[in-house]
């Protein structure tokens, strides 16, 4: 069940998208870990997923455009019919409660039919648990945040920019999954700088 507006205020130069949610979920699949390293997968229980959804975005100048977003979701199993630990009230696996992002864009003409431009954005990822048991590795998943920036120029149909993601090297283990043999750990993808090209059609 969801509900929700849209709005587009002060001749569309400000949107605002928001939602509020709710969610009876049966029969979800989930991969159980057991001891020793191995798991499986089951259909088992049922949970209850409720939150709400934002996303915002502003111009205040014909170049400048500003965005924000942000969403909160509550997931919890709410019945099941594994008695090893998993109970009504655990969090679901891998769900953020909270998330969100900012960004903002600056362009501006530079010639007949080209313009330049100046990207940035910042993405956060709340704490979550991996697992449903608390003695395993994977069980807290850390919060972390990853910035992203790029410039360029458009000509007609090209686009031709520089790009680094990652910008300030976040690097820390997120994710600790286990292994059939050894424990493993997942960190987010290096800074990484590059070049594009791109052509539409």
């Amino acid at each position: 069940y969801e509900v929700g507006d849209k709005a587009r205020l002060f001749d569309r130069r400000l949107s605002i998208d928001s939602a509020l949610f709710y969610m009876d979920w049966s029969k979800l699949q989930q991969s159980v870990a057991l001891p020793g390293g191995y798991s499986f997968f089951t259909n088992t229980g049922s949970a209850r997923v409720y939150g709400a959804e934002l996303d915002a975005k502003a111009r205040p100048t014909d170049n400048l455009t500003l965005g924000i977003s942000g969403n909160y979701t509550h997931a919890r199993i709410s019945s099941t019919t594994l008695v090893n630990g998993i109970g009504p009230g655990s969090p679901i696996p891998g769900v953020p409660t909270w998330s969100g992002a900012v960004n903002s864009e600056y362009r501006w003409p530079v010639g007949n039919d080209a313009h330049a431009f100046v990207k940035g954005a910042w993405y956060f990822t709340g704490p979550s648990h991996g697992t449903f048991f608390a003695d395993q590795t994977d069980f807290d998943r850390p919060a972390y945040s990853i910035g992203n920036a790029s410039a360029g120029m458009s000509f007609g149909k090209w686009l031709l920019s520089v790009f680094v993601n990652n910008v300030l090297d976040e690097d820390k283990i997120i994710q600790r999954p286990l292994g059939d043999v050894t424990n493993r750990a997942y960190r987010p993808w290096p800074r990484t700088v590059g070049v594009t090209a791109s052509h539409d059609f």
